[in-house]
Protein backbone atom coordinates (compact mmCIF):
# COMPACT_ATOMS: atom_id res chain seq x y z
CA UNK A 1 0.00 0.00 0.00
CA UNK A 2 1.13 3.64 -0.61
CA UNK A 3 2.70 5.99 1.64
CA UNK A 4 1.74 9.43 1.53
CA UNK A 5 4.23 12.24 3.86
CA UNK A 6 2.55 14.98 4.53
CA UNK A 7 2.10 17.99 6.44
CA UNK A 8 -1.40 19.56 7.53
CA UNK A 9 -3.45 21.60 10.33
CA UNK A 10 -6.69 21.53 11.78
CA UNK A 11 -9.12 24.12 12.45
CA UNK A 12 -7.21 25.45 15.57
CA UNK A 13 -4.04 26.16 12.80
CA UNK A 14 -1.93 23.35 14.95
CA UNK A 15 0.52 22.15 12.05
CA UNK A 16 0.95 18.17 11.99
CA UNK A 17 3.97 15.87 9.86
CA UNK A 18 3.40 12.35 9.06
CA UNK A 19 3.25 9.43 7.22
CA UNK A 20 -0.07 7.86 6.32
CA UNK A 21 -0.95 4.51 4.51
CA UNK A 22 -4.23 4.73 1.64
CA UNK A 23 -5.11 2.94 -1.14
CA UNK A 24 -4.95 6.44 -3.48
CA UNK A 25 -4.66 9.78 -2.90
CA UNK A 26 -8.31 10.19 -2.33
CA UNK A 27 -8.45 7.96 0.15
CA UNK A 28 -5.31 9.71 2.11
CA UNK A 29 -7.77 12.82 1.80
CA UNK A 30 -10.85 11.31 3.29
CA UNK A 31 -8.78 9.66 6.12
CA UNK A 32 -7.14 13.08 6.66
CA UNK A 33 -10.60 15.02 7.29
CA UNK A 34 -11.68 12.68 9.25
CA UNK A 35 -9.04 13.03 11.86
CA UNK A 36 -10.13 16.64 11.27
CA UNK A 37 -7.03 18.09 9.22
CA UNK A 38 -6.96 19.22 5.81
CA UNK A 39 -3.79 19.00 4.18
CA UNK A 40 -0.77 21.63 2.97
CA UNK A 41 1.53 19.29 1.18
CA UNK A 42 1.58 15.84 0.57
CA UNK A 43 4.42 13.51 -1.62
CA UNK A 44 3.90 9.40 -2.12
CA UNK A 45 7.07 8.17 -0.69
CA UNK A 46 9.18 4.62 -1.74
CA UNK A 47 11.12 4.15 -4.21
CA UNK A 48 10.44 6.79 -6.54
CA UNK A 49 8.84 9.71 -4.77
CA UNK A 50 6.70 11.55 -6.96
CA UNK A 51 4.99 15.34 -6.06
CA UNK A 52 1.05 14.92 -5.95
CA UNK A 53 0.19 17.43 -8.92
CA UNK A 54 -3.68 18.12 -9.36
CA UNK A 55 -4.73 19.33 -13.40
CA UNK A 56 -2.32 18.79 -15.08
CA UNK A 57 -4.12 17.85 -17.80
CA UNK A 58 -6.65 20.55 -18.73
CA UNK A 59 -10.33 20.02 -18.48
CA UNK A 60 -12.53 19.69 -21.45
CA UNK A 61 -15.56 22.33 -22.27
CA UNK A 62 -18.05 20.04 -21.70
CA UNK A 63 -16.61 19.20 -18.08
CA UNK A 64 -16.04 23.02 -17.84
CA UNK A 65 -19.61 24.20 -18.40
CA UNK A 66 -21.08 20.95 -16.19
CA UNK A 67 -18.87 22.45 -13.38
CA UNK A 68 -19.87 26.13 -13.68
CA UNK A 69 -23.59 25.00 -14.03
CA UNK A 70 -23.71 23.19 -11.03
CA UNK A 71 -21.40 25.60 -8.67
CA UNK A 72 -23.49 28.69 -10.18
CA UNK A 73 -27.19 26.68 -9.11
CA UNK A 74 -25.74 25.68 -5.51
CA UNK A 75 -24.25 28.67 -4.95
CA UNK A 76 -27.65 30.30 -5.97
CA UNK A 77 -28.98 28.01 -3.50
CA UNK A 78 -27.09 29.99 -0.69
CA UNK A 79 -24.22 27.26 -0.14
CA UNK A 80 -21.13 28.38 0.60
CA UNK A 81 -17.73 28.14 -1.90
CA UNK A 82 -16.02 25.24 0.29
CA UNK A 83 -19.74 23.00 0.88
CA UNK A 84 -20.22 23.37 -2.92
CA UNK A 85 -16.55 21.97 -3.66
CA UNK A 86 -17.27 19.16 -1.15
CA UNK A 87 -20.48 18.27 -3.10
CA UNK A 88 -18.90 18.31 -6.62
CA UNK A 89 -16.30 16.19 -5.36
CA UNK A 90 -18.83 13.71 -4.02
CA UNK A 91 -21.00 13.59 -7.33
CA UNK A 92 -18.28 13.82 -9.70
CA UNK A 93 -17.19 9.95 -11.30
CA UNK A 94 -14.29 11.10 -13.38
CA UNK A 95 -10.78 10.59 -11.95
CA UNK A 96 -8.83 13.65 -13.06
CA UNK A 97 -12.15 15.75 -12.26
CA UNK A 98 -12.55 14.79 -9.00
CA UNK A 99 -9.19 14.93 -8.11
CA UNK A 100 -8.88 18.48 -9.63
CA UNK A 101 -11.74 19.46 -7.64
CA UNK A 102 -10.21 18.04 -4.71
CA UNK A 103 -7.07 20.34 -5.10
CA UNK A 104 -9.02 23.10 -5.21
CA UNK A 105 -11.20 22.31 -2.14
CA UNK A 106 -7.86 21.60 0.33
CA UNK A 107 -6.62 25.47 -1.39
CA UNK A 108 -9.77 26.81 -0.35
CA UNK A 109 -9.50 25.06 3.53
CA UNK A 110 -6.19 26.59 3.41
CA UNK A 111 -7.64 30.08 3.36
CA UNK A 112 -6.49 30.75 -0.46
CA UNK A 113 -9.16 32.64 -2.39
CA UNK A 114 -11.22 30.60 -5.02
CA UNK A 115 -9.61 32.03 -7.85
CA UNK A 116 -6.05 31.28 -6.34
CA UNK A 117 -6.84 27.97 -5.55
CA UNK A 118 -8.19 27.09 -8.58
CA UNK A 119 -5.10 28.45 -10.19
CA UNK A 120 -3.05 26.32 -8.60
CA UNK A 121 -4.19 23.29 -9.81
CA UNK A 122 -3.01 24.30 -13.76
CA UNK A 123 -6.42 23.34 -15.48
CA UNK A 124 -8.51 25.73 -15.70
CA UNK A 125 -8.59 28.25 -18.67
CA UNK A 126 -7.05 32.00 -17.73
CA UNK A 127 -10.21 33.49 -18.81
CA UNK A 128 -12.08 31.29 -16.19
CA UNK A 129 -9.96 32.56 -13.21
CA UNK A 130 -10.04 35.81 -14.37
CA UNK A 131 -13.90 35.76 -14.07
CA UNK A 132 -14.28 33.62 -11.20
CA UNK A 133 -11.49 36.75 -9.93
CA UNK A 134 -13.94 39.34 -11.15
CA UNK A 135 -17.31 37.64 -9.50
CA UNK A 136 -15.30 37.53 -5.90
CA UNK A 137 -14.69 41.05 -5.72
CA UNK A 138 -17.62 42.11 -7.05
CA UNK A 139 -19.79 39.58 -4.90
CA UNK A 140 -21.12 38.16 -8.09
CA UNK A 141 -19.56 34.73 -8.32
CA UNK A 142 -22.85 32.87 -9.11
CA UNK A 143 -23.80 35.11 -11.65
CA UNK A 144 -20.14 34.61 -13.58
CA UNK A 145 -20.15 31.11 -13.10
CA UNK A 146 -23.98 31.03 -14.40
CA UNK A 147 -22.42 33.30 -17.59
CA UNK A 148 -19.11 31.12 -17.62
CA UNK A 149 -21.74 27.48 -17.81
CA UNK A 150 -23.38 29.28 -20.90
CA UNK A 151 -20.45 30.27 -22.81
CA UNK A 152 -18.84 27.03 -22.64
CA UNK A 153 -21.57 25.49 -23.74
CA UNK A 154 -21.95 27.31 -26.86
CA UNK A 155 -18.14 26.39 -27.30
CA UNK A 156 -18.61 22.99 -26.82
CA UNK A 157 -21.38 22.80 -29.01
CA UNK A 158 -20.44 25.02 -31.49
CA UNK A 159 -16.85 22.98 -31.44
CA UNK A 160 -18.83 19.51 -31.83
CA UNK A 161 -20.60 20.70 -34.92
CA UNK A 162 -17.05 21.55 -36.91
CA UNK A 163 -16.13 17.73 -35.25
CA UNK A 164 -19.48 16.24 -36.58
CA UNK A 165 -19.17 18.39 -40.18
CA UNK A 166 -15.78 17.04 -40.56
CA UNK A 167 -15.76 13.50 -40.26
CA UNK A 168 -18.21 13.14 -43.87
CA UNK A 169 -14.83 15.13 -45.69
CA UNK A 170 -12.13 13.15 -43.36
CA UNK A 171 -14.23 9.53 -44.06
CA UNK A 172 -13.94 10.50 -48.14
CA UNK A 173 -10.06 11.31 -48.21
CA UNK A 174 -9.12 8.16 -46.01
CA UNK A 175 -11.54 5.80 -48.45
CA UNK A 176 -9.38 7.73 -51.13
CA UNK A 177 -6.45 6.92 -50.02
CA UNK A 178 -7.24 3.42 -49.26
CA UNK A 179 -8.35 2.72 -52.51
CA UNK A 180 -5.70 4.22 -54.70
CA UNK A 181 -3.12 2.30 -52.34
CA UNK A 182 -4.89 -0.98 -53.29
CA UNK A 183 -5.12 -0.43 -56.64
CA UNK A 184 -1.63 0.37 -56.55
CA UNK A 185 -0.17 -2.05 -54.34
CA UNK A 186 -2.31 -5.23 -55.53
CA UNK A 187 -4.10 -4.66 -58.64
CA UNK A 188 -0.82 -3.13 -60.76
CA UNK A 189 1.56 -6.03 -59.74
CA UNK A 190 -0.96 -8.53 -60.72
CA UNK A 191 -1.49 -6.96 -64.38
CA UNK A 192 2.32 -6.33 -64.62
CA UNK A 193 3.16 -10.06 -64.20
CA UNK A 194 0.92 -10.12 -67.11
CA UNK A 195 2.63 -7.51 -69.42
CA UNK A 196 5.42 -9.17 -68.71
CA UNK A 197 4.37 -12.48 -70.38
CA UNK A 198 2.50 -11.42 -72.81
CA UNK A 199 4.77 -7.98 -74.00
CA UNK A 200 2.82 -5.47 -76.09
CA UNK A 201 2.85 -2.02 -75.98
CA UNK A 202 2.51 0.12 -72.04
CA UNK A 203 1.31 3.46 -72.78
CA UNK A 204 3.19 6.07 -70.74
CA UNK A 205 0.68 6.73 -67.80
CA UNK A 206 1.01 2.75 -67.10
CA UNK A 207 4.69 2.80 -66.84
CA UNK A 208 4.25 5.68 -64.34
CA UNK A 209 1.82 4.01 -62.24
CA UNK A 210 3.64 0.82 -62.32
CA UNK A 211 6.56 2.67 -61.20
CA UNK A 212 4.80 3.86 -58.47
CA UNK A 213 3.22 0.47 -57.79
CA UNK A 214 6.69 -1.24 -57.52
CA UNK A 215 8.50 1.70 -55.70
CA UNK A 216 4.92 1.54 -52.96
CA UNK A 217 5.64 -2.39 -52.81
CA UNK A 218 8.88 -2.79 -52.65
CA UNK A 219 9.56 0.23 -50.78
CA UNK A 220 6.69 0.95 -48.95
CA UNK A 221 8.71 2.08 -45.58
CA UNK A 222 10.04 4.43 -46.92
CA UNK A 223 6.59 6.13 -47.60
CA UNK A 224 5.99 5.59 -43.64
CA UNK A 225 9.17 7.03 -42.88
CA UNK A 226 8.73 10.06 -45.14
CA UNK A 227 4.96 10.52 -43.61
CA UNK A 228 6.52 10.73 -40.17
CA UNK A 229 9.60 13.17 -41.37
CA UNK A 230 6.99 15.06 -43.48
CA UNK A 231 4.86 15.32 -40.04
CA UNK A 232 7.95 16.01 -37.55
CA UNK A 233 9.17 18.62 -40.40
CA UNK A 234 5.40 20.58 -40.06
CA UNK A 235 5.39 20.62 -36.41
CA UNK A 236 8.88 22.01 -36.08
CA UNK A 237 8.07 24.38 -38.54
CA UNK A 238 4.86 25.55 -36.63
CA UNK A 239 6.93 25.57 -33.33
CA UNK A 240 8.60 28.97 -35.37
CA UNK A 241 6.72 31.96 -34.08
CA UNK A 242 6.92 33.76 -38.24
CA UNK A 243 5.93 30.59 -39.61
CA UNK A 244 2.96 29.70 -37.09
CA UNK A 245 1.93 33.18 -38.01
CA UNK A 246 2.36 33.13 -41.92
CA UNK A 247 0.06 30.02 -41.92
CA UNK A 248 -2.16 31.10 -39.99
CA UNK A 249 -2.65 34.49 -41.86
CA UNK A 250 -3.11 32.30 -44.99
CA UNK A 251 -5.46 30.11 -43.32
CA UNK A 252 -8.08 33.50 -43.18
CA UNK A 253 -7.49 33.59 -46.57
CA UNK A 254 -8.57 30.48 -48.23
CA UNK A 255 -12.02 30.11 -49.94
CA UNK A 256 -14.56 29.17 -47.50
CA UNK A 257 -12.45 28.00 -44.84
CA UNK A 258 -10.98 31.30 -43.98
CA UNK A 259 -14.41 32.73 -43.73
CA UNK A 260 -15.31 30.09 -41.31
CA UNK A 261 -12.23 30.67 -39.26
CA UNK A 262 -12.54 34.56 -39.09
CA UNK A 263 -16.30 33.53 -38.44
CA UNK A 264 -15.48 31.79 -35.59
CA UNK A 265 -12.66 33.95 -34.00
CA UNK A 266 -15.06 36.68 -34.23
CA UNK A 267 -17.84 34.92 -32.46
CA UNK A 268 -15.45 33.89 -29.61
CA UNK A 269 -13.46 37.55 -29.27
CA UNK A 270 -17.16 38.56 -28.81
CA UNK A 271 -18.55 36.81 -26.44
CA UNK A 272 -15.32 36.68 -24.35
CA UNK A 273 -15.26 40.68 -24.32
CA UNK A 274 -18.79 40.98 -23.78
CA UNK A 275 -18.71 37.96 -20.08
CA UNK A 276 -15.56 40.38 -19.52
CA UNK A 277 -16.88 43.85 -19.66
CA UNK A 278 -20.11 42.40 -17.41
CA UNK A 279 -18.32 41.45 -15.05
CA UNK A 280 -16.46 45.04 -14.53
CA UNK A 281 -12.74 43.98 -15.86
CA UNK A 282 -11.02 47.20 -16.94
CA UNK A 283 -10.97 47.77 -20.46
CA UNK A 284 -7.40 46.91 -20.95
CA UNK A 285 -7.23 43.89 -18.94
CA UNK A 286 -10.26 42.57 -20.93
CA UNK A 287 -8.35 42.93 -24.25
CA UNK A 288 -5.30 41.42 -22.57
CA UNK A 289 -7.21 38.33 -21.39
CA UNK A 290 -9.28 38.74 -24.93
CA UNK A 291 -5.93 37.78 -26.84
CA UNK A 292 -4.79 35.11 -24.64
CA UNK A 293 -8.22 33.09 -25.22
CA UNK A 294 -7.43 33.82 -29.40
CA UNK A 295 -6.25 31.30 -30.83
CA UNK A 296 -5.06 32.87 -34.10
CA UNK A 297 -1.45 33.54 -33.89
CA UNK A 298 -2.14 36.31 -36.69
CA UNK A 299 -5.29 37.41 -35.02
CA UNK A 300 -3.69 37.38 -31.75
CA UNK A 301 -0.90 39.69 -33.19
CA UNK A 302 -3.23 42.07 -34.60
CA UNK A 303 -5.33 42.30 -30.93
CA UNK A 304 -1.57 43.21 -29.20
CA UNK A 305 -1.28 46.09 -31.59
CA UNK A 306 -4.89 47.00 -30.62
CA UNK A 307 -4.35 46.82 -26.82
CA UNK A 308 -1.44 49.33 -27.55
CA UNK A 309 -3.56 51.53 -29.27
CA UNK A 310 -6.54 51.76 -26.26
CA UNK A 311 -3.82 52.51 -24.15
CA UNK A 312 -2.90 55.73 -25.66
CA UNK A 313 -6.17 56.44 -25.89
CA UNK A 314 -7.88 55.44 -29.00
CA UNK A 315 -11.87 53.35 -29.09
CA UNK A 316 -11.48 50.20 -28.68
CA UNK A 317 -13.96 50.05 -32.19
CA UNK A 318 -11.33 52.42 -34.02
CA UNK A 319 -8.45 50.09 -32.60
CA UNK A 320 -10.27 47.32 -33.80
CA UNK A 321 -10.92 48.91 -37.19
CA UNK A 322 -7.25 49.44 -37.66
CA UNK A 323 -6.39 45.91 -38.44
CA UNK A 324 -8.66 45.34 -41.10
CA UNK A 325 -8.54 41.52 -39.61
CA UNK A 326 -12.45 41.46 -38.33
CA UNK A 327 -15.81 42.00 -40.52
CA UNK A 328 -16.65 45.53 -40.61
CA UNK A 329 -20.03 44.60 -38.89
CA UNK A 330 -18.11 43.72 -36.01
CA UNK A 331 -16.38 46.98 -36.13
CA UNK A 332 -19.60 49.05 -36.32
CA UNK A 333 -21.26 46.72 -33.41
CA UNK A 334 -18.49 47.68 -31.18
CA UNK A 335 -19.12 51.57 -31.85
CA UNK A 336 -22.43 50.82 -31.17
CA UNK A 337 -21.72 49.33 -27.78
CA UNK A 338 -19.56 52.18 -26.93
CA UNK A 339 -21.93 55.05 -28.08
CA UNK A 340 -24.70 53.24 -25.90
CA UNK A 341 -22.73 52.33 -22.86
CA UNK A 342 -24.19 48.61 -23.29
CA UNK A 343 -21.26 47.12 -24.44
CA UNK A 344 -22.06 43.57 -23.19
CA UNK A 345 -25.43 43.29 -24.99
CA UNK A 346 -24.37 44.44 -28.00
CA UNK A 347 -21.63 41.72 -27.72
CA UNK A 348 -23.63 39.25 -26.70
CA UNK A 349 -26.08 39.31 -29.76
CA UNK A 350 -23.00 40.11 -32.23
CA UNK A 351 -21.60 36.15 -30.87
CA UNK A 352 -25.36 34.69 -31.23
CA UNK A 353 -25.25 36.54 -34.50
CA UNK A 354 -21.44 35.26 -35.58
CA UNK A 355 -22.16 31.64 -34.21
CA UNK A 356 -25.05 31.25 -36.26
CA UNK A 357 -23.15 32.52 -39.92
CA UNK A 358 -20.83 29.88 -38.54
CA UNK A 359 -22.55 27.14 -38.33
CA UNK A 360 -24.64 28.16 -41.70
CA UNK A 361 -20.89 28.20 -43.31
CA UNK A 362 -20.02 25.24 -41.89
CA UNK A 363 -22.92 23.08 -43.09
CA UNK A 364 -22.47 25.04 -46.78
CA UNK A 365 -18.51 23.82 -46.68
CA UNK A 366 -19.66 20.07 -46.33
CA UNK A 367 -22.04 20.59 -48.82
CA UNK A 368 -19.76 22.19 -51.40
CA UNK A 369 -16.46 19.27 -50.29
CA UNK A 370 -18.79 16.11 -50.36
CA UNK A 371 -19.48 16.52 -53.97
CA UNK A 372 -15.80 17.67 -54.87
CA UNK A 373 -14.28 15.03 -52.86
CA UNK A 374 -16.63 12.30 -54.54
CA UNK A 375 -15.97 13.64 -57.88
CA UNK A 376 -12.18 13.41 -57.52
CA UNK A 377 -12.44 10.29 -55.77
CA UNK A 378 -13.82 9.14 -59.14
CA UNK A 379 -11.31 10.87 -61.68
CA UNK A 380 -8.21 9.12 -59.62
CA UNK A 381 -9.95 5.69 -59.59
CA UNK A 382 -11.27 6.27 -63.47
CA UNK A 383 -7.60 7.48 -64.46
CA UNK A 384 -5.68 4.13 -62.64
CA UNK A 385 -8.35 1.70 -64.20
CA UNK A 386 -7.62 3.29 -67.59
CA UNK A 387 -4.29 3.20 -67.37
CA UNK A 388 -4.78 -0.20 -66.40
CA UNK A 389 -7.37 -1.51 -69.10
CA UNK A 390 -5.78 0.32 -71.98
CA UNK A 391 -2.53 -2.13 -72.41
CA UNK A 392 -4.71 -4.81 -71.90
CA UNK A 393 -6.31 -4.38 -74.91
CA UNK A 394 -2.86 -3.59 -76.66
CA UNK A 395 -2.09 -7.10 -75.03
CA UNK A 396 -4.85 -9.20 -76.97
CA UNK A 397 -3.77 -6.99 -80.08
CA UNK A 398 -0.62 -8.34 -79.61
CA UNK A 399 -2.16 -12.14 -78.96
CA UNK A 400 -4.07 -11.83 -81.95
CA UNK A 401 -1.91 -10.19 -84.21
CA UNK A 402 0.26 -13.43 -83.73
CA UNK A 403 -2.30 -15.93 -84.02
Amino acid sequence: MPEFQYVSKDISGKTFNGVLEADNIESFYRTLRSHGQFCVSVHETGLQQKEIRFGSKKIKLKDLSIFCRQFSTMLNSGLSVIKCLDILYQQTTKKNIKAIVLGVYEAVQRGESLSKAMALQDAFPELLLNMVAAGEASGTLDTVMNRMATQYEKDNKLQNKVKQAMVYPIFLVCMSVAVVIFLLTFIMPTFLKMFDQFGGKIPTTTKILLSISNAMTGYWYLFIIGVIAVYFAWVLLMRNEKTRMGWDRMKLRFPIFGKILLTLESARFARTLASLFSSGLPIIQSIEIVTRVIKNTYVKAGLLQATEDVRRGVSISGSIRKLEIFPVMLCSMLNIGEESGNMDEILNKTAAFYDDEADTAIQQMVSLIEPIMIVVLALIVGFIIVSIITPIYSVYGSIGSTS
